[in-house]
């Protein structure tokens, strides 16, 4: 297994699925930036392949990784903390 960084580039994040900006958005991103923490061990594992183009004879990839996972909360919950990073670690 590989021990995946907690950090990731907007693009390799929004590459993975995850909406980086916005208000609907679960992912913390760093001011002045462009790394977010991360949400789950996938998000740095895409990363490891982006821009590649994958022989069909390599698949499948099988990998595995340990991570930290930083999630906003949902709904209104955190709202007047600004300047804080609530988190829900898995």
């Amino acid at each position: 297994p590989m021990t995946a960084p907690d950090l990731a580039r907007e693009s390799v994040v929004a590459g993975c699925g995850f909406a980086p900006r916005g208000e609907a958005s679960q992912v913390y991103t760093l001011e002045n930036s462009d790394l977010c923490l991360v949400g789950t061990a996938e998000i740095p594992l895409g990363g490891y392949y982006a821009g590649q183009i994958i022989d069909k004879a390599q698949l499948p990839i099988k990998m595995a990784a340990f991570s930290h996972c930083f999630r906003q909360e949902v709904g209104a919950a955190g709202a007047t903390t600004r300047g804080l990073y609530r988190v829900h670690q898995f």
